[in-house]
């Protein structure tokens, strides 16, 4: 029976089964009994038009899961991308079990079997890191290709008793660009409260669900000395209820298996760097997400690294989260354990520390949101503190937020306040933001302090969509008038400029930006003002080709910068390559330029340029096993030593997920400096690391 649109939007019937379906990529007869949903349209390239390859989606479900099947038919198996390197045909399941029109599980499987999930939260607009255990598998046919899913209830957090859930279906053609959905969206893309729904769906009684995963860990260190060190943690989760997860951890690995790449900051603030250690990652939006404007938690800090690259030990944390009603609550504690290190060369020390995030927000209205957040960390040398408020509305192609948080960093207090507007439509789009973030405003023991001041930031302009070569193109005017309170009450900046921006049919973008500014600043004769130009743009080709590139750049005439304490021009320049010789091999090089002027025209070839490369190779056995093989190397001037320096960081990193969330791994990495004092490249650490980590569920 197909699901039409009826007058609360697409709707797909949950049908009780007693013979689950085997999941094997085989639509058979156990099929029959299920619902089905079909009559795709386009979101890009053709907004609105029919899907050009025919979809067909069947749904069932059973006490323990909920089945979904995709039939994707392709009209010429030429043009089908079924590689497990580059991007892949492939379908997308969107699940939002609380019915809440906010937020969503996403359950992503490409035509090659790689899986992928994740959540997305706001409404659509932002993506936050997620895992559960679930199933798929694929087939490929002569007629297209079948995917099979099967997701367990106790994977999922829902409300009891809620018999209807927001539920949508994508799939994406890889050779045209095609992404087309089941239920109807606005042309500026996915939103939870557009989506359709699942109608008499009967979820079982909350049963044990435990989880347990022990990790076992052996680890290989060189660098002054030698030493081996093999060790093991736990993690547990408990879930009492379908919206409640009780996370534990006692001596975790944290430690990178992956480095950060290096990054030239000419700014006098903080760099902001990804999470990816799992038990911050998971359910993030619920204590302030991936991209709050007042960061008062910032999960680095915890088990932060240290000035000669220790990294301070977890000694353990739990987590808690649920969701009641229109509520949802967080709390996070962890604690960290003491860790002597050096800092420029003298002996210091990082105390026993205790962190603690609590979190509560409710939606209001239909979508729209309020919440509270408080974060500290306390030890016996420092105690820091924040707590927010904020509100988000949206209303149609409307939204705005107010975000207002205070903070105590030692003996100082003060306060933060942001507000923003935004319209967007699918011709226009515009937006206004104020900030007041007080002098005194200090949030770096457990959060992120960055630009303190007051601005006024506004812009816009028309946009479109689908329209003669172009699948997408914007132009925007902008302009930003601020005052800093880093050093006086007088430091002010302006800046305006235009910006555009497209995507074309044939899969291929290009960007332009030119803009002047003026500002003070601090010189060796009291405060000095400057005008600037910068200007930049980006081109990338077709990112599903087997090799394609993409370039971007900027110049400006006068920059201050804080790196070195001057005025000059800057130059940075970007150039990434990806090749895919294979169905199972990339192989990508990322290379980076920039160029610090000392003044004027002025450049000293020694001293101020910085150049890096990262090449990485990656091979993909199966969807479940891969191997990647990185580099990075920078040739600059170090600041400190006053002298050129190369580093080379190499590393291997072997995957094999065994079964669902049960993975080993094997990473090597090496690190070598050449600091120019005997024309000798030495080694500064070397580490193997060995790991399994095994998910037991009761």
């Amino acid at each position: 029976m197909l699901a039409a649109p009826d007058s609360v939007g697409s709707v797909i019937q949950a049908h009780f089964t007693d013979r689950p379906p085997r999941i094997d990529g085989v639509i058979d007869d156990a099929w029959w009994g299920a619902d089905s949903a079909c009559g795709f349209s386009q979101l890009t390239p053709d907004y609105g038009k029919p899907a050009t390859e025919a979809t067909t989606v069947y749904l069932l479900y059973d006490r323990n899961n909920v089945y979904v099947a995709f039939r994707c038919l392709v009209r010429d198996p030429r043009t089908r991308r079924a590689q497990m390197s580059g991007e892949n045909d492939g379908i997308r399941l969107f699940l939002d079990t609380f019915g809440d029109n906010n937020s969503c599980y996403v359950f992503a499987v490409a035509a090659s079997g790689v899986e992928q999930t994740y959540r997305l939260t706001d409404d659509g607009s932002r993506v936050e890191d997620w895992s559960g255990v679930w199933q798929s598998s694929v087939r490929l046919e002569k007629w297209g290709f079948a995917v099979e899913l099967a997701l367990p209830f106790k994977a999922l957090r829902y409300p009891p008793g809620l018999t209807s859930w927001g539920i949508d279906f994508g799939r994406y053609v890889v050779y045209r660009g095609e992404k087309s959905y089941w239920a109807p969206h606005g042309e500026i893309g996915v939103k939870v409260s557009e989506m359709g729904r699942i109608a008499s769906i009967r979820t079982p009684p909350a049963g044990l669900h435990l989880e347990v995963y022990p990790v076992g860990l052996f680890r290989f260190q060189y660098d002054s000395t030698r030493h081996y060190e093999p060790s093991g943690g736990l993690d547990a989760a408990w879930l009492p209820t379908p919206t409640a997860n009780l996370q534990l951890t006692t001596f975790p690995d944290f430690a990178q298996i992956e480095a950060d790449p290096y990054q030239v900051n000419l700014s006098k603030y903080e760099l902001l760097l990804p999470e990816k250690r799992p038990f911050f990652v998971e359910a993030a939006e619920n204590f302030g997400g991936s991209s709050n404007t007042v960061q008062l938690f910032y999960s680095r800090r915890i088990g932060k690294p240290l000035p000669d690259g220790q990294v301070v030990p977890i000694l353990g944390g739990a987590k808690y989260t649920d969701r009641f009603s229109r509520f949802s609550f967080g709390a996070l504690a962890a604690v960290t354990g003491e860790e002597n290190y050096a800092y420029y060369g003298v002996p210091a020390t990082e105390p026993v520390s205790i962190y603690s995030v609590v979190s509560l927000r409710r939606l209001v209205l239909d979508n729209s949101q309020v919440g509270f957040l408080y974060a500290g960390k306390d030890n016996p040398r420092l105690a820091s503190h924040a707590v927010g408020l904020d509100a988000m509305l949206r209303e149609g192609n409307f939204n705005g937020s107010l975000n207002l948080a205070g903070s105590q960093f030692g003996d100082s207090l003060d306060y933060a306040l942001v507000t923003s507007t935004r319209y967007q439509s699918n011709s226009a789009a515009m937006y206004m933001t104020y900030k007041q973030i007080a002098p005194k405003f200090d949030v770096n023991g457990i959060g992120l302090t960055g630009w303190r001041g007051q601005s006024v930031e506004a812009g816009g302009g028309p946009e479109f969509y689908s329209r003669g070569p172009f699948r997408y193109a914007q132009a925007r005017g902008y302009f930003t008038i601020s005052r800093e309170w880093a050093y006086t009450d007088d430091v002010q900046d302006w800046e305006a400029g235009f910006s555009t921006y497209a995507d074309f049919l044939n899969l291929m973008s290009a960007g332009a930006w030119l803009g002047p500014s003026r500002a003070w600043f601090p010189g060796e004769n009291g405060w000095q003002d400057y005008l600037s130009v910068s200007f930049g743009g980006n081109f990338g080709t077709d990112a599903s080709r087997s090799l394609s590139a993409s370039m971007s750049g900027y110049y400006a005439t006068s920059v201050y910068n804080y790196r070195r304490g001057v005025l000059a021009p800057n130059v940075d320049a970007q150039l990434d390559l990806l090749a895919r010789p294979g169905d199972h091999v990339s192989i990508t090089l990322n290379s980076e330029a920039v160029f610090e002027f000392e003044s004027g025209a002025y450049l000293d070839r020694d001293e101020d340029v910085t150049l890096m490369s990262r090449p990485r190779l990656d091979v993909a056995f199966t969807p479940k096993m891969s191997l990647g093989l990185a580099g990075e190397i920078v040739r600059g001037f170090d600041l400190v030593s006053e002298r050129p320096q190369t580093s080379y960081y190499a590393s291997l990193l072997y995957s094999w997920t065994i079964r669902p969330r049960s993975t080993i791994y094997v990473a090597l990495n090496q690190r070598l400096d050449d600091t120019n004092l005997d024309a000798r490249v030495k080694p500064s650490g070397s580490i193997a690391v060995a790991k399994l980590r095994y998910l037991f569920v009761f």
